[in-house]
């Protein structure tokens, strides 16, 4: 099987994040999966240019925790080598954080998981999905 990893990462914020933290993220969702994945390419983006990026590719006109695009499910990319790339914005991530209980740290590592899920086809359309979703993620936040 392949190793999957981080294969592009930036931040355009002023928060710091490093690579490897969400590498061991990455690899806790292969695991608990058992999958085979891809490399991904890891953005953090400020709330206006998540709010851009919701409104090009999902008509919504404002900003979001986190946004995934999966290449290997639409072939938008021919010769990319990318499994998909999340874009996650810490400034919602932080607001949404009191919502849940949870830390910044905690909602981060949430919606990264949350965004993996959605590369590998799940959804939370419905509440069945949603259900299904949360116990995937909760399942793998419990390896950390």
């Amino acid at each position: 099987m392949k190793v999957l990893s981080i294969v592009t990462f930036s931040n355009s914020t002023l928060r710091k994040f490093t690579k490897s933290y969400f590498q061991k993220l990455l690899v806790g969702v292969d695991a608990c999966l058992g999958k085979q994945l891809g490399d991904i390419g890891v953005h953090f983006v400020t709330a206006a240019g998540i709010q851009k990026l919701n409104w090009l590719h999902r008509g919504k006109n404002k900003p979001t925790d986190v946004l995934s695009f999966a290449y290997h499910e639409t072939g938008r990319f021919p010769g990319e080598e990318l499994f998909g790339e999340l874009f996650l914005c810490p400034v919602v991530i932080a607001k949404n954080a009191p919502l849940s209980n949870n830390t910044f740290e905690q909602e981060l590592r949430f919606i990264f998981i949350h965004g993996m899920l959605h590369l590998l086809g799940y959804d939370h359309r419905t509440d069945e999905e949603e259900r299904r979703m949360n116990s995937l993620t909760e399942g793998i936040l419990n390896l950390y």
